[in-house]
């Protein structure tokens, strides 16, 4: 199932939003499901991701300024793509526990500013990647 690049913001400033819907795709386009969730101040659960091969820019700012979320999508994929998760949990305070991140084969700016602002995340990722490109952890936390 591929999506469309016009699922980019459409949940965006929905503060009544609690769950998030299903989203099947597996296969994605650049920029798709940029800031698909930003400013959703209720959601607390976030849906299930099961691509696994990335495009530029995907899930940039999914989650940001979330504020109630606490349960966190699986991140399966292994073949990311440049900036594809990059302030993915942007200002989401009551994050308190980060997805598994099992790539190892990083992109540049991949996890840029990932959990930046998340002021109550008291269990990191662990980070097991052994290919790193430019920036890819930049401003991570």
């Amino acid at each position: 199932i591929t999506n469309t690049p016009y699922c980019r913001g459409m949940f965006k400033d929905c503060e009544a939003l609690v769950t998030a819907p299903r989203i099947p795709f597996t296969k994605l386009v650049e920029n798709c499901y940029m800031d698909m969730f930003s400013n959703c101040w209720c959601l607390k659960v976030a849906p299930k991701l099961p691509a696994m091969k990335l495009a530029k820019y995907c899930y940039v700012r999914m989650f940001g300024q979330c504020l109630t979320i606490k349960v966190v999508p699986q991140l399966p994929a292994l073949q990311l793509a440049e900036g594809c998760y990059a302030y993915m949990f942007w200002d989401c305070d009551s994050l308190r526990k980060a997805p598994k991140l099992p790539a190892t084969k990083l992109a540049e700016g991949c996890y840029r500013a990932m959990f930046r602002g998340d002021k109550n995340l008291v269990i990191p990722p662990k980070l097991p990647a052994t290919v790193l490109k430019k920036g890819c952890y930049s401003q991570m936390f």
